[in-house]
């Protein structure tokens, strides 16, 4: 809807204003003035959406362990992007939607956490190697 259209149409209700209370011309008002701007918004909000989608790439990988054990609940985040995650299944595996030179974080409790750079890559087999320093815990004496 263009501003001229808005225009007509508050012209057209114009003869008929002492029927309309103060607050429906208050709200004629807003949305003649905010209308336009909300649909010219959200307009550059889907295009930047569909910039941003066309400039990341898949990857998936197999997280395990030292014994060649799937590590299940594996943390694989995109690094510097808050949200973009995901953890193994029960299997290891994972899959991820990501920036195309980004760098992966890979944790999981108990092992030392890895960045990996994905440029070029989009599969990804990871052996945590384990965090021996938080294992060991000094012990309580009673």
């Amino acid at each position: 809807m263009k501003n001229n259209d808005l225009l007509s149409a508050c012209l057209v209700l114009y003869p008929f204003r002492s029927g309309l209370s103060k607050i429906k011309k208050i709200l004629m008002v807003i949305l003649v003035v905010f209308l336009p701007l909300t649909i010219v918004k959200a307009g550059n909000t889907k295009s930047s959406m569909e910039i941003s989608q066309q400039q990341k790439k898949q990857i998936s990988g197999l997280i395990r362990d030292v014994n060649n054990e799937p590590i299940i609940g594996a943390n694989i985040i995109e690094k510097n992007v808050p949200g973009n995650g995901t953890v193994t299944d029960v299997d290891g595996r994972f899959t991820l939607s990501i920036e195309e030179n980004a760098t992966i974080l890979v944790s999981y409790i108990g092992y030392l956490p890895q960045e990996i750079s994905v440029a070029g890559k989009t599969y990804f087999e990871v052996i945590l190697q384990e965090d021996t320093k938080t294992l060991d815990l000094n012990p309580v004496k009673p």
